[in-house]
C-alpha cells in the first residue's frame, strides 16, 4: 500500500522552528528546561523505586548473614555447654577417685573392683541394682560393694557377667555391725526401713549409743570386711521395759543417687 506523501505545510513549519531555535538559542533552552522539569518526578519516582529495591535486597542478604552468624554461634554454645558439662563431669570423677583414695589409704589391705550400674529390679519389690561385673570377673555373693563413702550393699546374686547388688537400705538387708566409738562397741544389726533410711536394731540396753555416733560393719559371719561406714545415728529410741534399744541412722551412702561402685574382691586383713 503507498504511503501518503507529508502535506508540504508541515515541512515548512518544520523548517521555520528549527531556524527559530537556531537565531533564539535561549527558547530553545527554556524548552529543553520545561521539559525535564516535567519529566522530573518520573525521573525521581524510577530512581527511588531502584534505590529501594537494592536496599531491599541488602536487607534479606542482611538477614541471611545473621541467621548464619546466629546458628554458628548457637551451635558453639551448644558445643561449650557440652564441653562444661563433661569437664564438670570429670572433675566429679577426679574428686571421687581422690576421696577413694583416702578411704584407701585408711584400709590399703582391701582390693577393689570398680563396677558399674546397669540397672534396677524391674519389680520394685526390693531395693536392688544390677552391675556389669559377674563371677568370671571374680565378684561372689555376699562380697560388699561400696563408694568412698561406705557401704552401699552386698551381693545377692551372680550371673557369669552381671550381678544382683541388695543395697543397704532394702527392708531386707541385715548387716551385723557396731559402734565406731571405742568406748562403746554398741553392736547390732543394721537394715533398711520402710519410711526411709537406715534402723539399727538388738542393741542391749545397757550398751551406750548416742545421736552422733558412726556405725561400721562389724565384719562377721559374712564376707563383709570390718569397719566400713554405713551410717550415722540421729535418734536413739529406748524403752526401759524392753531388753533392747533400737538407732535410727542416716545412712552412709545416699543409694538413690549410686555412680561410681566399687566391689570388694578381697580383705588381705580379714585373710
Amino acid at each position: 500500500m503507498d504511503r501518503k506523501p507529508i502535506p508540504w505545510w508541515v515541512s515548512a513549519l518544520a523548517v521555520v522552528v528549527a531556524l527559530f531555535f537556531i537565531v533564539q538559542p535561549a527558547a530553545r533552552d527554556r524548552l529543553t528546561g520545561a521539559g525535564s522539569q516535567a519529566l522530573a518526578p518520573l525521573s525521581f519516582f524510577a530512581s527511588n523505586a531502584a534505590g529501594g529495591v537494592a536496599e531491599f535486597w541488602h536487607t534479606l542478604e542482611s538477614i541471611g548473614t545473621m541467621r548464619r552468624t546466629t546458628e554458628l554461634q548457637k551451635d558453639e554454645i551448644d558445643r561449650l555447654n557440652f564441653e562444661i558439662v563433661r569437664m564438670q563431669e570429670l572433675e566429679q570423677e577426679n574428686q571421687d577417685l581422690r576421696q577413694l583414695l583416702g578411704f584407701k589409704s585408711t584400709r590399703p589391705n582391701l582390693q577393689l573392683l570398680p563396677v558399674r550400674i546397669l540397672g534396677t529390679d524391674a519389680t520394685g519389690l526390693i531395693d536392688t541394682v544390677i552391675i556389669d561385673k559377674g563371677s568370671t570377673d571374680g565378684i561372689r555373693e555376699d562380697m560388699a560393694v561400696i563408694t568412698w563413702r561406705g557401704l552401699a550393699g552386698r551381693v545377692i546374686r551372680v550371673e557369669p557377667t552381671t550381678a544382683f547388688v541388695l543395697l543397704v537400705t532394702d527392708v531386707s538387708s541385715s548387716v551385723a555391725a557396731r559402734t565406731q566409738d571405742p568406748n562403746s562397741r554398741a553392736s547390732g544389726i543394721v537394715g533398711g526401713r520402710k519410711e526411709g533410711g537406715l534402723i539399727m536394731k538388738d542393741i542391749l540396753q545397757q550398751e551406750l549409743i548416742q545421736t552422733g555416733d558412726t556405725v561400721i560393719t562389724l565384719g562377721i559371719g559374712g564376707s563383709l570386711p570390718e569397719g566400713l561406714p554405713i551410717g550415722k545415728v540421729v535418734r536413739v529410741q529406748k524403752r526401759n521395759i524392753e531388753m533392747f534399744q533400737e538407732a535410727i541412722l542416716e545412712p552412709a551412702v545416699d543409694t538413690t543417687k549410686l555412680e561410681r561402685l566399687y566391689a570388694v574382691l578381697s580383705d588381705t586383713k580379714a585373710n
